[in-house]
């Protein structure tokens, strides 16, 4: 009955972690073994002089201080670790982000086409880029402002995130109002319905614009594979991207 006391004791969340002195006139090896399985962290037999249990109490308690000490210091350096490792991803983001509008910045851009057109050439697959600009934006800005401006390109940015088709497709603000998108393993056709679907949702916002024959504000938007670029590298890409861009 003891010893199922003691165990419960040694167990409970409340108690588990107190130190615990077991005083006993039982001298057996078997009851001490059986004792010190149930969890305490001492066993003395019969009551010991005044002095010696002091001194028993003062080292485990001593012990037990450290290791609370010693836990909370660990738990205070975890807590320090995730909050650096947040504030690292943070400014990840944000060196990868365009300040404006939000999607990746043109450096991130680069980076990702290079990487992409890399990884196409080893897989043997496709990648593809879509130029993306808001038409007529600079009579937008004339009539409306650049504080509704820049409202507009936020809501074009989300719009094209938004639309995207796949986890590996990259969203980029490529310079003033233009954008850009990245889409790794695409063919031609996946890449025209990826483009056509970003300009109806453009489309569909309803963007009041008087500077434009349909009143409103819409894109333009224009594609490119690595298939019709043959032995080119990025750039031309790009290029073959920004002069489908040009002729839409």
């Amino acid at each position: 009955m003891a010893l199922r006391s003691l165990h419960q004791y040694c167990q409970h969340p409340a108690t588990r972690d107190t130190p615990i002195i077991v005083l006993s006139t039982k001298e057996e090896p078997q009851i001490k073994s059986a004792a010190f399985a149930a969890g305490p962290n001492d066993y003395v037999v019969k009551l010991p002089d005044t002095v010696e249990l002091a001194a028993r109490v003062r080292y485990h308690s001593r012990y037990y201080q450290n290791l609370m000490q010693r836990d909370e210091a660990y738990r205070a350096l975890r807590q320090s670790q995730q909050q650096l490792l947040e504030i690292n991803l943070e400014l990840q983001r944000l060196t990868h982000s365009d300040g404006l509008t939000g999607p990746s910045n043109r450096r991130r851009f680069d980076d990702y086409l290079n990487a992409e057109w890399d990884r196409s050439a080893q897989e043997h697959t496709a990648v593809g880029m879509l130029m993306i600009d808001v038409d007529n934006f600079k009579s937008y800005n004339d009539t409306y402002g650049h504080v509704s401006g820049d409202d507009v390109l936020k809501l074009v940015a989300r719009t094209i995130e938004s639309s995207l088709m796949q986890s590996t497709d990259l969203a980029a603000r490529f310079g003033g109002e233009e954008f850009a998108v990245v889409s790794p393993a695409t063919s031609m056709h996946a890449l025209r319905m990826l483009g056509e679907k970003i300009r109806i949702a453009v489309q569909a916002l309803n963007v009041p614009h008087a500077g434009t024959t349909t009143g409103r504000v819409t894109i333009s938007v224009g594609g490119a594979s690595d298939a019709t670029v043959g032995e080119g590298g990025p750039k031309q890409l790009l290029e073959a991207a920004d002069l489908a861009l040009y002729r839409a």
